[in-house]
């Protein structure tokens, strides 16, 4: 149970984390009452503050993305060229999630962190299911790297809709990412915290995705 109540807490984080994000690129807003709630609250507290987030975390990345590619100034104000919305794919096993709206955040600057040197996010419908899903790299040694020696890359994918009883949980913490421009493709040894909660069995995968519109550098 207890572990359940880190996990929501955890995505609660994430959520928050990502609002502006998930607005800029086009993807559904969450439906749960409790999450679309706390989002927005984060996303009024962002943009009535001018300054920086500095509490570690990637929680403000991209504000003002979204304007800034409805005025025309996307490439001017540091956002990533890609066209259109983005997309990812990722295989876990024997099971592809497809996301057809995929934006990024590069560099501390972006995120908004000290240590988070990438952030990147989906919130939308897979398979059904509510979901929210990031791939984040965190790089602590202040050098902004997205790869090398120290350099965290993980990536979750979970359900947003029933945190007590997921239908979709799903994350990494041992990506080996290449990072070309907006493309991404990464793989590592994943956990099925649905169909294996103790653990027992992890699973190949690979994720590819470009970011889109929205992103930013």
């Amino acid at each position: 149970m207890s572990q359940r109540v880190s996990m929501k807490k955890m995505l609660m984080v994430f959520a928050m984390a990502a609002v502006v994000l998930s607005a800029c690129g086009g993807t559904e807003a969450v439906t749960e009452p409790e999450v679309a709630a706390s989002t927005a609250t984060t996303a009024t507290t962002i943009a009535s503050d001018d300054s920086p987030a500095n509490d570690g975390t990637a929680a403000n990345a991209v504000d003002g993305s979204a304007e800034a590619a409805d005025d025309g100034t996307a490439d001017d104000s540091g956002a990533a060229s890609s066209g259109g919305s983005g997309s990812a794919t990722l295989v876990v096993g024997d099971h592809t999630y497809q996301f057809d709206s995929f934006v990024c955040a590069f560099g501390y600057n972006s995120t908004q962190s000290a240590t988070f040197s990438f952030s990147s996010n989906f919130i939308g419908q897979v398979d059904g299911v509510q979901v929210q899903m990031q791939l984040d790299v965190e790089d602590a040694s202040g050098g902004d790297r997205l790869t090398g020696d120290g350099v965290v890359q993980r990536i979750h994918l979970d359900d947003i809709a029933d945190f007590e009883n997921p239908s979709i949980s799903v994350s990494s913490n041992d990506l080996v990412a290449t990072f070309d421009g907006d493309n991404i493709t990464a793989e590592g040894t994943f956990w099925d915290a649905v169909a294996d909660p103790g653990r027992l069995t992890p699973l190949p995968g690979t994720f590819e995705a470009t970011c889109g519109a929205g992103s930013r550098r």
